[in-house]
This record gives C-alpha cells, structure tokens and sequence, in this order.
C-alpha cells in the first residue's frame, strides 16, 4: 500500500481536490434512486461489527453510499461481507496502518489513487 508518502498537508490537498471534483449531489434529488456514477459518496465506519456502527453501515448501503466498514474483527463477525458497496477491514483504527488500510480502500473506491 502506497499511502505513507503523503504528508498532512498532502492529504487535505488531495481531499480538497477531490470535493471540488464530486460533481452534483444525488441526494438532494427526491427522484434519485441508483447511485449516480460520477457522485460517489463513501463513508467510512469504524466499530461497524455491532451496535450503532452496524446499523450505520447498512443505513448508509440503503441510501446509496459505497461504505468501508472497520472493527478489530469485522472479517470474523460474519456479520456483513465485502461486497462491490461494501468493503470490510480488520483492524484497531488507532494503529497507523489499519487507518491507511481504510482510507486507501476508500480511495480507490473513488477511483483515486493516493500515491
């Protein structure tokens, strides 16, 4: 994974970038049902194995988002599965590489690549 070459800087420059490029917003259409290809919305959830994170999740699956789902063990909660809205990661979202694990899943959802 190529995500350590960015500094903070870097990182809130290229999430800059990104916004200005998002395109309109589906949500604020009342007709709008699919996903529009060119406003992909992803959220990231942590704790997303049970409880409060869990109900997130597939809330927001529901209303459209692509969701990068994290606990310590989502993997073996057999709760949720990696589908193509779906993408779990294991791990303690305080460890620095579990967080990049995350947010690169969530980039190249974009079809960004962050390197």
């Amino acid at each position: 994974m190529c995500v350590s070459g960015l500094d903070v800087n870097e990182w809130k420059e290229k999430l800059r970038v990104m916004k200005s490029n998002a395109g309109s917003d589906p949500s604020n259409n009342p007709n709008h049902a699919k996903r529009d290809s060119f406003a992909t919305k992803v959220a990231v959830v942590t704790g997303a194995s049970r409880g409060i994170g869990l109900a997130l999740a597939k809330r927001l699956i529901a209303n459209g988002y692509r969701v990068v789902a994290n606990s310590r063990n989502i993997g073996s909660a057999m709760i949720l599965q990696n589908t193509a809205d779906l993408k779990l990661v294991d791990g303690d979202i305080a460890l620095q590489e579990t967080a990049k694990q995350v947010v690169a899943i969530g980039f190249r959802i974009l079809g960004e690549s962050i390197c």
